[in-house]
């Protein structure tokens, strides 16, 4: 009766450095058998951020990720003339409502 769980989990760290993916996804797996898994109600998704600026994804798919991730990693230090080059409408709006969220003293406390 439990409802799937993804947690999505954005690190301004490293976790796995001798790997160069940015993007991992684990789930409940035996760890002789990894065949099996417990559930499929559990998935954790990890993003670091930090690899990002050694990537660069071409295709649209991973290119919309991507700009997500930057946006997430940059967010707190760009200007309008930056959030101009996302090509998501979307970010815009994530920045605009940001933007609103940070010139509140109470709310950003």
């Amino acid at each position: 009766m439990l409802k799937p769980v993804i947690g999505i989990h954005f690190l301004g760290y490293e976790i796995f450095p001798e790997n160069d993916d940015f993007r991992f996804r684990s789930d409940l797996r035996d760890v002789r058998h990894p065949k099996l898994s417990l559930t499929d109600h559990l998935t954790l998704h990890i993003f670091e951020l930090p690899k990002l600026e050694r990537k660069a994804y071409p295709g649209r798919k991973e290119r919309k990720l991507f700009e997500w991730l930057y946006f997430f990693n940059h967010a707190h230090d760009e200007d309008e003339t930056m959030i101009a080059h996302y090509t998501n409408p979307v970010i815009h709006k994530a920045h605009e409502s940001l933007r609103q969220l940070s010139a509140d003293e109470d709310t950003r406390r």
